[in-house]
């Protein structure tokens, strides 16, 4: 069998199995079994596969039939213009969370402040990673990654090598913002007290997970967020609630929601930080749906 034939023979078997991205994938299995990139496909189409090569693409062919991620079996997927390191401790980015990015580079591109860039429940670093990438040229920013998983954090460790910025990003084990306010009471962590908080954190209910075959294989104390999907936001935001009595802070938190959960997170906060001067606005993704929540104190 061709290269050709067999990436017409995949393409078949995913489109009856209702994967959306058939011919897409199709490719990318064809890729990732060869280790050839597209243009290698293209230019080869009639050269035939050998046997062995043909078992490991029917092996990653019967995983993707199963659901199972393409992205944890290439161990590999690219957000905002960056390759990423993922494995089954780590969520799989996604485009939607790439909305934070940009607002952010937008805002502090052409700023000359040192500011404090914190990613809470960082996975795979994508997003710490993308925003110290751009903006570690003002030496006098700092960046930091926290995750209660330790076997995230090596995930994130690897990435933030991967991409030269070991030596610019600091990652804790930290339960949301414990360890900043663990560090905060020892030494300057604070010091310039502008904060940037990146907030992901699990925010899908048990009917979302269940309703989503696409992420099971995903780690599920980083999607599950409670009986509404909220519960880790109320807490991060009571220990901000907690930083701010305690220091002169000036922050801006960006928290990624499902739309429906809007107004919910909007009447907590304004619960919790009911003595806190604050500003709350919305940013929509690409289907004009409510995605992220920024909320500025």
């Amino acid at each position: 069998m061709t290269i050709k034939e067999k990436t017409i023979e995949i393409q078949k078997k995913l489109l009856r199995n209702g994967i959306e991205k058939h011919n897409l994938e199709s490719e990318m299995i064809m890729s990732l079994a060869l280790n050839k990139d597209r243009l290698f496909l293209i230019t080869n189409s009639y050269k035939k596969i050998k046997e062995k090569e043909n078992k490991k693409i029917n092996r990653i062919v019967s995983q993707r039939l199963e659901l199972y991620p393409l992205a944890y079996i290439s161990g590999k997927r690219n957000f905002y213009d960056l390759e990423f390191n993922v494995n089954k401790n780590t969520l799989i980015p996604r485009p939607e969370s790439e909305l934070i990015i940009e607002e952010i580079v937008k805002k502090e591109r052409q700023s000359k402040n040192n500011k404090t860039f914190i990613d809470i429940g960082t996975g795979s670093g994508c997003l710490i990673i993308s925003l110290a990438k751009i903006l570690s040229k003002n030496k006098k920013n700092h960046f930091y990654g926290l995750d209660i998983c330790s076997k995230a954090l090596k995930v994130a460790q690897k990435n933030a090598q991967k991409h030269n910025l070991n030596k610019k990003i600091f990652f804790y084990k930290s339960n949301l913002l414990e360890k900043n306010i663990k560090i905060n009471n020892r030494n300057n962590f604070l010091d310039n007290k502008h904060l940037i908080i990146i907030a992901n954190l699990p925010y899908l209910t048990k009917e979302e997970i269940s309703n989503s075959p696409t992420i099971k294989f995903e780690p599920k104390k980083a999607l599950y967020g409670g009986l509404d999907g909220l519960d880790f936001y109320r807490k991060m935001l009571e220990q901000i609630k907690k930083l701010k009595e305690n220091n002169k802070i000036k922050a801006e938190i960006y928290m990624e929601i499902s739309p429906w959960q809007k107004n919910i997170l909007i009447k907590d906060i304004k619960q919790i930080l009911k003595k806190v001067t604050i500003k709350i606005t919305t940013i929509k993704d690409l289907n004009k749906k409510n995605r992220i929540i920024v909320l500025e104190i």
